[in-house]
């Protein structure tokens, strides 16, 4: 098994189980592994038991204050990142001396997000 050394306990070999899983290839998988699959993940199930909503006892929420950067931002009020003025479309080229995108030219050219006034 490509140097892969299989542990004796079992909690350790549900463990690099659940690891292949999570790197196997995205290709289709046989019929035979499906099926098996199937059946180990039905034994998990009923091994650990599903838990129902009714069980469950309420929690306090905590509020948080949203992150300073995560103010939403409405056409001239918009800035880029360093806080400074943002300008689109001829005044930015004509201030930064070079070509300036924006919306979704500068997405694809850049394959970043970009500020501009919006809604």
């Amino acid at each position: 098994m490509r140097g892969i050394t299989v542990p004796k306990e079992e909690e350790a070999q549900k463990m690099l189980l659940r690891g292949l899983m999570n790197v196997r290839m995205a290709k289709p998988a046989s019929l035979s592994f499906q099926k098996v699959q199937d059946e180990y993940l039905q034994m998990e199930t009923e091994n650990k038991g599903i838990t129902k909503l009714s069980s469950l006892s309420p929690v306090a929420v905590i509020p948080r204050a949203a992150a300073p950067d995560a103010a939403p931002l409405r056409g001239e009020e918009a800035a880029d990142a360093s806080g400074s003025e943002h300008l689109c479309g001829d005044e930015a080229a004509s201030a930064s001396g070079s070509e300036h995108l924006c919306g979704d030219e500068a997405a694809s050219a850049s394959g970043s997000a970009h500020h501009t006034a919006a809604f």
